[in-house]
């Protein structure tokens, strides 16, 4: 079914509903390309032909393919990583919530979406460097809502160093998948919840001795 075209019968530049629209349609049109590993297909001029309007419209849009996927990838780690983020209870057990926000992380980094969109990432960062500050931007998000949970459970001065570590020790799986290893594999032989609390445990015993 081909994708109806925002600008039918219009004359002129796209008002700013129809422009938001198609901001909307071109980043959904990216992501899916993008999970489904046909990163070929992510170049303006693919997708303006997909959503039939011209190529100036779309450079109006976007000024380059670089612009494009900088504005995918800010949506992309906006969707992926925006796990956990609600208000705790003060009185659930600290480390009990700790293990939810680790747990749900996991989950997220399973995902054959995640592993996708890792992969497109560390082709795309050779050619675009400011998709690494990006990375590193929403990495140090993730580190930054783990840090008080690991200080009320382990009243650390360095939580943010062992943030940093959980977030390691749990992401494997997805460098792994990215690379091509089938699910078994990045799990080491092991049930998903078999390697989540195998490395939930190594980050309990490393942070115990810290």
């Amino acid at each position: 079914m081909d994708t109806p075209s925002l600008t039918s019968g219009k004359i002129g530049r796209p008002s700013k509903v129809v422009t938001s629209r198609l901001d909307d349609m071109l980043l959904d049109l990216a992501a899916q390309a993008m999970r489904e590993a046909n990163f070929s297909d992510i170049s303006l001029e693919r997708l303006a032909a997909r959503i039939r309007v011209s190529r100036p419209t779309i450079y109006r849009r976007f000024e380059s393919r670089n612009a494009l996927l900088e504005a995918l990838v800010e949506k992309e780690f906006s969707t992926i990583f925006d796990v956990g983020e609600r208000d705790v209870d003060e009185r659930a057990d600290p480390l009990e919530v700790l293990r939810t926000q680790a747990r749900e992380m996991f989950d997220v980094f399973l995902r054959p979406s995640t592993a996708n969109f890792v992969k497109f990432l560390t082709q795309e960062s050779i050619i675009n460097p400011r998709l690494v500050h990006s990375r590193r931007e929403w990495h140090l998000r993730v580190v930054r809502r783990l840090t008080p949970h690991i200080e009320r459970v382990f009243k650390s001065g360095d939580a943010e160093r062992l943030a940093i570590l959980l977030i390691a020790l749990l992401d494997t799986p997805i460098t792994l998948s990215a690379m091509g290893f089938g699910p078994d594999e990045a799990l080491s032989g092991m049930s998903v919840d078999q390697y989540f609390d195998w490395r939930f445990g190594v980050f309990l015993d490393a942070a115990a001795r810290d």
